[in-house]
């Protein structure tokens, strides 16, 4: 495997938090190691704003709120924060094939569009 760059990386970390907010419409999203590496690794790559770790430790809390509105709006405020610590932007197109691979249950995003269901023959 070739070494990412550090844009690959980001784009990385974003991708586990779109996928956490898309299983996050189903309920309580679990905790995991993958989601604390992409949190801390945002975190990393602005230590001036390091002492507001805020929208880190908000988005954390929040994947296992009970209520699903709740839950949802408090995930979306905090990633919104992060995008914007991070200089980066939001890519509506890429967080909806995100959504759908989650939807479908699929792992790993093989590619920037989501795959078609096989047509019965």
């Amino acid at each position: 495997m070739a070494r990412p760059a550090a844009e690959q990386l980001r784009q990385f970390a974003f991708d586990a938090l779109e996928e956490a907010i898309a299983q996050a419409e189903l309920g309580p999203v679990r905790r995991t190691r993958a989601l604390r590496l992409a949190l801390g690794y945002l975190a990393s790559l602005h230590p001036r704003l390091r002492s507001s770790g805020e929208p880190y430790r908000d988005f954390w809390r929040a994947l296992s709120l009970d209520g699903t509105a709740m839950r949802l709006a408090a995930l979306e405020t905090a990633l919104r924060v992060i995008y914007s610590q991070t200089d980066w932007k939001r890519d509506g197109e890429r967080a909806a094939v995100i959504r759908e691979h989650a939807q479908l249950g699929e792992e790993s995003l093989q590619s920037d569009r989501p795959r078609r269901p096989k047509k019965a023959r």
